[in-house]
């Protein structure tokens, strides 16, 4: 195998398709890999400090975190399987949104990115060269007609690089992206269930004294 084909993997995309330029993005860590707490950037409690809504406040930034009460184990006691089976495919779809946004963004607007495999774990890219099964390139244009150069030159191959990168790193976020979900949907109507729990037997408890 030469050189040049062991750097850019190739998939397949249906029954006797032709091989294209593919990242494998398959999801390999389990939901329960991801540290707890959730980093969820930087924000201001504009409620606490009491300037929720004023245009002229000066805001005040720190790191925010998830619910110390949002664990792995309130996971496993409140959300069920099916449910979180739904959340991670969501996840993924946001994964493969990132994925095709960032073939945009790399290769130009007019790149097709789909997902191909069993489980959709390869992403191929049908506007790029293809290549032969002796590693050599093989150009086309965005309509499929041959080119009469080598299309993938140093600029194409490093572009390529950074898209395998970064489609690489949105399936290994899958995992975190469905946490997060879980955090902002699923527990927050929870913890606010609690909260109103807690705030109508503190007025029982008033009236009873």
């Amino acid at each position: 195998m030469s050189a040049k084909r062991a750097t850019i993997e190739t998939h397949c995309g249906g029954y006797r398709s032709e091989a294209y330029p593919a990242v494998n993005v398959k999801v390999y860590r389990p939901w329960r890999s991801v540290k707890l707490p959730l980093d969820l950037g930087s924000c201001c409690n504009c409620r606490a400090l009491g300037h929720d809504g004023q245009a002229n406040a000066v805001h005040t930034f720190v790191t925010a975190w998830t619910d110390p009460r949002f664990t792995h184990e309130w996971i496993d006691e409140h959300v069920s399987d099916a449910q979180r089976d739904k959340v991670f495919n969501l996840a993924c779809e946001l994964g493969w949104e990132r994925i095709t946004d960032d073939a945009c963004e790399i290769f130009g607007s007019q790149t097709k990115c789909y997902s191909a495999g069993r489980s959709g774990g390869w992403a191929i890219v049908t506007t790029l060269p293809t290549l032969t099964d002796d590693g050599e390139p093989q150009p086309r244009d965005t309509d499929g007609r041959f080119l009469p150069h080598d299309g993938w030159n140093k600029t194409l191959r490093a572009k390529w690089k950074r898209f395998a990168k970064h489609a690489r790193a949105c399936a290994d976020d899958v995992p975190r992206l469905m946490l997060d979900s879980l955090y902002h949907f699923e527990f927050s109507a929870w913890a606010d269930a609690q909260h109103e729990i807690a705030a109508q037997a503190a007025r029982d408890a008033g009236m009873d004294a």
